[in-house]
C-alpha cells in the first residue's frame, strides 16, 4: 500500500473538467477517492456528439484498460501512434472529485 502512494499523483478536479479523453494514449489509471465522474463516449452513429455511458463514484476505478493495453505492449517500446493502450471514452467530472492517478 505504501509503495502505491509513492508513487501516485493526487488530483483534485473541478466540475466539467476532463480527466482523460478518448483516443488519447493511456499510462495512468485513476481511483476515485471522492466525488464522482461521468463516462462519455463518441461515434460516428452519433455525429461525434459525446453520449453518457456511466457514473461512477467514490472507491470506483477507470482508465486500467489503456493502461494494462500498454503495459501489455511493453510502454517502453509501444507505438504512441497505434491504437493500442489509447482511452477508447472519455471521462469528465461530475462534481468536485478527489482523485488518485496510478
Amino acid at each position: 500500500r505504501r509503495k502505491l502512494i509513492l508513487i501516485s499523483n493526487h488530483m483534485l478536479m473541478q466540475p466539467g473538467e476532463m480527466i482523460c479523453k478518448q483516443g488519447e494514449f493511456g499510462d495512468q489509471m485513476y481511483v476515485i477517492l471522492s466525488g464522482s465522474v461521468t463516462i462519455q463516449k463518441q461515434t460516428p452513429e452519433f455525429g461525434e456528439k459525446p453520449i453518457y455511458v456511466s457514473s461512477l463514484f467514490d472507491g470506483a476505478n477507470f482508465g486500467e484498460m489503456s493502461l494494462l493495453n500498454t503495459l501489455n505492449d511493453n510502454v517502453f517500446a509501444a507505438d504512441k501512434n497505434s491504437a493500442q493502450g489509447r482511452r477508447n471514452a472519455s471521462v469528465v467530472c461530475s462534481e468536485v472529485t478527489d482523485l488518485l492517478a496510478i
